[in-house]
This record gives C-alpha cells, sequence and structure tokens, in this order.
C-alpha cells in the first residue's frame, strides 16, 4: 500500500523527470494508452495529487494532446496482420513496449522494478508471411527508461539529439528529395512506396533520419576503394534472403539491392546500391522488411 505522503513524492518525481526531459529536447509529447488523469500508485491516484496544482494539471494534459499519433497496440497490430506483445519479468508491459517499438523513451515512476536507465523486455512477435503462413518470433528488446535525474543523464545524447532537419510530410519527402539528398537518388517505384504513407506516419522522421545519415556518409566519403562510413547500422543481406532484393535500377535493368538501413516503428528496411562512378547512392525500396 502506498501511503498519500510516498505517493505525493512520486509523483513530484515523475513530474520533475517530464519536465526536465521537456526542458532539454523539443517537442515533447507523452504517448500512454491511458489518459495520464487515470493513473494511481496502489490505491493513490494522480487525480487527487493534481487536484492540489491547476498549472502542473494543464501541462500535464498539454503533453498528451500534443502526441503525433495513436498510441495502440491494436493499430500496430492490423499494420503487421499479426500480434504483438511485450513483456518485462514475465509480465506485460504494453507502455514499455510502446516505447520500444517507437525508438522512444519510458517515463516511470520511480520505484522497483523501474530503478534502470535501460529494461530487457521480451518481444512476441507474430506475422503473417508473404505465402499466408504465420511466423513467430521471441526477441530480447531494449527499452530506454526514465524515472529520476540519474537515468536523464544516462540518456542525454538521445534527449540533447537535435531534431533532424528535413521534410516533415511523405509529400515534401519526395518532392524535396534532390535538396535533402543530392547524393541519393530513388528509383521510380519508391514514390508510392513514400507517398502512400498517412499523414502522421510514426516512420517518416525515421525515414528522415536514415536518409540523411546515408546522405552525409555518402558525401563524405574519400572513395579510396573502401565502403563509406554510414554512421548507422547498414548490412548487406543474408545470402539466404538475396532472392527478394532484385529490383528495377534507374535504367530499368534489374540489379542486387542488397545493402540495408534498419528503421522504426517495425520491421521496415531501407534497400540501396552504392554507385561510386557516380558518388551516390541508389534507393530501391522504403518499407517492411523483404519476404515477411
Amino acid at each position: 500500500m502506498v501511503s498519500e505522503q510516498a505517493g505525493n513524492r512520486l509523483f513530484d518525481r515523475l513530474v520533475g523527470v517530464l519536465r526536465e526531459i521537456n526542458r532539454r529536447s523539443t517537442g515533447l509529447a507523452v504517448a500512454s494508452r491511458h489518459r495520464l488523469f487515470d493513473l494511481s500508485i496502489g490505491a493513490y491516484s494522480i487525480s487527487a495529487w493534481l487536484g492540489r496544482d491547476r498549472d502542473r494539471s494543464r501541462w500535464l494534459k498539454s503533453l498528451q494532446t500534443r502526441a503525433p499519433f495513436d498510441i495502440d497496440f491494436e493499430a500496430i497490430k492490423e499494420e503487421l496482420q499479426g500480434d504483438l506483445e511485450y513483456q518485462h519479468d514475465g509480465q506485460d508491459v504494453i507502455g514499455l513496449g510502446l516505447a520500444s517499438w517507437y525508438d522512444g523513451l519510458a517515463v516511470s515512476v520511480d520505484r522497483d522494478p523501474w530503478w534502470h536507465p535501460c529494461l530487457a523486455l521480451r518481444q512476441f512477435l507474430v506475422v503473417e508471411t508473404s505465402d499466408g503462413d504465420a511466423r513467430s518470433e521471441e526477441n530480447e528488446v531494449d527499452c530506454r527508461n526514465a524515472s529520476n535525474d540519474q537515468h536523464i543523464d544516462h540518456h542525454s545524447d538521445w534527449i540533447d539529439a537535435p531534431l533532424v532537419e528535413g521534410p516533415r510530410t511523405p509529400d515534401e519527402l519526395w518532392l524535396d528529395r534532390r535538396r535533402w539528398y543530392p547524393n541519393i537518388a530513388f528509383t521510380p517505384a519508391v514514390e508510392s512506396q513514400i507517398r502512400t504513407r498517412p499523414g502522421g506516419d510514426p516512420a517518416i522522421p525515421q525515414i528522415v533520419a536514415k536518409l540523411a545519415a546515408l546522405q552525409r556518409a555518402i558525401a563524405s566519403w574519400e572513395q579510396d576503394g573502401g565502403m563509406p562510413d554510414w554512421g548507422i547500422d547498414v548490412t548487406p543481406e543474408h545470402s539466404g534472403r538475396r532472392k527478394y532484393c532484385n529490383f528495377e535500377d534507374l535504367d530499368g535493368t534489374k540489379r542486387l539491392f542488397e545493402l540495408h538501413a534498419r528503421f522504426t516503428p517495425g520491421e521496415n528496411r531501407i534497400h540501396f546500391r552504392l554507385d561510386g562512378q557516380e558518388r551516390r547512392i541508389i534507393v530501391a525500396y522504403i518499407g517492411r522488411k523483404l519476404g515477411i
């Protein structure tokens, strides 16, 4: 049982963490499956705590209404055409799972078991493959977590990182691609893969960030015979999966585009090939991991 005094301290600390993150970062939005005003610690509710301070209540409400997209596992499952669950120490954890899925930061009350800046989760994923069968995976994934000032310092590089400048909507991304990515060419098929994405798609900032990193890498490449220093996780496809990576190139010829960068939410890839002669990369695919 949590006393009113202990509940007050925990809620004070929780909101202090949110205020510090908001001070150091831009565009903070609290995304939760439930309204913040419905949260409780034991039998002590945040609504009772908020009743002592209307300004604090309005500030918290403004954070939640800033959320750029609906947070709901059901929407994710519909997109995946499958099922998705997360557990921590054998317990279902919806909030931590959503933070991991969207590559975000979970904010927790400062008590056991949330006293750690990184939490290991078990991800259970079931998706339908292209041939109609179901494929299940069980993965261990990490989740950033903050429940006190020390955790904020631990994640300072992520919190303090400036927003990636670039296009904000699918149409802007495609129409302004030559401005933002002069060393990246896109095959015609990529247009629909970008422009059919809905407004507010949380994948767009991720795609923009990955393309920006690829642009920086190829622009600074010294062409000394080695590969560019991508600055992000870029890998070739496994030999058994290369059959999925043949795409029509700019000249209409089918070529292998096995190099890929990952982006979230979900299992998504940007497939491209290096064109050393023109000092550029050519992107042929942006979408869900191939063959699943």
